[in-house]
This record gives C-alpha cells, structure tokens and sequence, in this order.
C-alpha cells in the first residue's frame, strides 16, 4: 500500500462522522448475515488492544501481520512470533517495527509496518506505553 493510500485511509479514520457510518453499514451487514465476521481483515467486533510483553503472544504477532498488509510465509510468521515474544512488557509499535527491521526476511513487513507507523491509522490497537 503505497503513501498516498494511506494517507486517504487516515483521513478517512479522522473523520469520525464517516467512520462512525462506516462501522453501522458493517454491522448491519453482519446482522442481515450479508457480511460475515469472519471475512473482515480485521473483526468489526470490538478488537482486543495489543499490549508488547503481556498477554497472547499469538494474537499480538496476528494483528500485526493484519494491519501490515503483508502476507507471510509460515518461517516469517515464526520469526515474527520470537520478535513479539522477545518484546519487553509495555514495548512500543515503534519499538516493534525497529525490531523487525533488523531481521531480513521480514524486511517486506518491515516496510509495511514503517507505513503503518507513518500514518498512525492503527494506533489505538497498539499499546504505547514507554518502556
């Protein structure tokens, strides 16, 4: 997903009119069975915040190869799940991405990831307490 994209998606989540419509269009397709949970990249349930050190390992390592937009292998995934277990309690996003940028077959998710981080747009799925 390039900058420009982004950028449109953080607009868009700025906007809290427009997301507020968005989120009711989603959930009243879930409802009429139109839309199933399942299928959204990211669950328009209430989504569990990831807290780096704390909690499912798993889950974390899930939400941020969902909200990257990088499809990984099942060894990239397994790199990803030591980054996110080797985290300390209370780690940062950003922290997270520097972490993964160090490893090179993650380096697609690194970039994806740094995009991400740019445009803030996942921010408040992400813990971001100081260390």
């Amino acid at each position: 997903m390039d900058a420009k994209k982004l950028s449109q998606i953080a607009d868009f989540v700025r906007d809290e009119r427009r997301l507020d419509a968005a989120f009711v269009n989603v959930l009243e397709g879930i409802e009429s069975g139109a839309i199933a949970a399942s299928d959204l990249p990211i669950s328009a349930a209430p989504v569990q915040r990831v807290t780096f050190g704390q909690g499912d390992a798993e889950y974390a390592a899930g939400m941020v190869e969902k909200v990257s937009g990088v499809a990984l292998n099942d060894s990239q995934r397994t790199a990803l799940l030591r980054v996110v277990q080797d985290m300390p309690s209370g780690g940062t996003f950003s922290a997270l991405v520097a972490e993964v940028a160090k490893i090179g077959s993650l380096s697609a998710l690194a970039e994806g990831l740094k995009e991400v981080l740019t445009a803030g747009i996942y921010d408040s799925i992400f813990t971001q307490t100081a260390s």
